[in-house]
């Protein structure tokens, strides 16, 4: 997962879901508020395909 803040800080950490379908997303902070302008997902393929 890749998540990037105005346009110039990124965080990235591998992820392994342990639902079969997993479908959704949490976003949150430890004390204040947070307000998301907007999201976009999509999905990859792997790196190795055989």
């Amino acid at each position: 997962m890749e998540v990037f803040v105005d346009d110039c800080q990124c965080a990235t950490h591998a992820v392994y879901p342990t639902l079969p379908d997993p479908v959704s997303v949490s976003v949150f902070t430890k004390d204040e508020a947070i307000k998301v302008d907007s999201a976009k997902a999509w999905e990859m393929f792997p790196i190795n395909q055989w």
